[in-house]
């Protein structure tokens, strides 16, 4: 399929505006965090949240 270059220049901006709002995505765009995560000393790298993996550990059964 061969995109127009109105309908290309609309799918850029589309992908654009859905990587700059509000909600963060992880790094190929296609959904969002399903962790809590925090900035990290790179401003551009996502850690987890502290008190992610503890309170995950404690449902783990061995």
């Amino acid at each position: 399929m061969f995109l127009t270059e109105n309908s290309s220049r609309t799918a850029i901006i589309d992908a654009v505006d859905k990587l700059c709002g509000e909600t963060e995505f992880i790094a190929d765009g296609s959904k969002p965090y399903c962790l809590p995560t925090v900035r990290g000393k790179h401003g551009d790298l996502k850690l987890l949240a502290p008190n992610t993996l503890p309170s995950s550990s404690s449902h783990v059964m061995l």
